[in-house]
């Protein structure tokens, strides 16, 4: 399988093995402005790589855990703070990847992060 990159304004396409069909930025940056646009909304805690840490973009060298970039598609996987008004912060999060990215933006809260502080009792 040989894969072909034009210049650096182009995307190429690779085939993942579960038949989805996975964008790489030939920037890089794409997953990283998404990623930190997340990150920057009041709310979210972190971005969650899955289960097995399969949500992810891949790099050269590096993954971006928690952003995964598809053909028309953005998966998006979080964690959101306790105190965290989920309709509110999912709102404002798919507001913002929709901005960066063309597509759907599909939105999966893996897990809340419990509240700040020593436990009472």
């Amino acid at each position: 399988m040989s894969s072909d990159v034009t210049g650096p304004s182009e995307t190429s396409v690779v085939p993942p093995a579960d038949g989805t069909r996975e964008v790489e930025e030939v920037h890089e940056d794409l997953a990283d402005r998404v990623a930190e646009a997340v990150l920057s909304v009041p709310g979210v805690h972190a971005l969650h790589g899955g289960v097995l840490g399969e949500v992810a973009t891949y790099l050269p060298g590096r993954r971006v855990a928690g952003i995964r970039l598809l053909e028309g598609v953005t998966q998006v996987h979080l964690v959101l703070d306790w105190d965290a008004p989920m309709s509110a912060t999912i709102d404002e999060v798919r507001a913002r990847v929709s901005a960066l990215a063309p597509g759907v933006v599909h939105l999966a809260v893996e897990d809340v992060q419990g509240p700040a502080g020593p436990a009472e009792g």
